[in-house]
């Protein structure tokens, strides 16, 4: 939670929809969340998406503003 800059709080609601939405899962015995096969493929399509799109780099896009 951290290294994302989510609290506590932030990370739990995101959590709760995800797994409202069919994207994760939480496994009780492990005590974690993990992705399901739908949350798979959501993942897969943005990986997807770079060949399409070109992304400039984030000091050329700070620098527009």
């Amino acid at each position: 939670m951290h290294d994302a800059f989510l609290s506590f709080a932030q990370a739990t609601d995101y959590l709760s929809y995800l797994t409202d939405k069919d994207l994760t899962t939480f496994e009780a015995r492990r005590r974690r969340y993990v992705l399901t096969e739908r949350g798979r493929c959501l993942i897969d399509s943005f990986e997807g998406m770079g060949n399409f799109v070109e992304i400039a780099p984030f000091d050329k896009v700070g620098a527009s503003f």
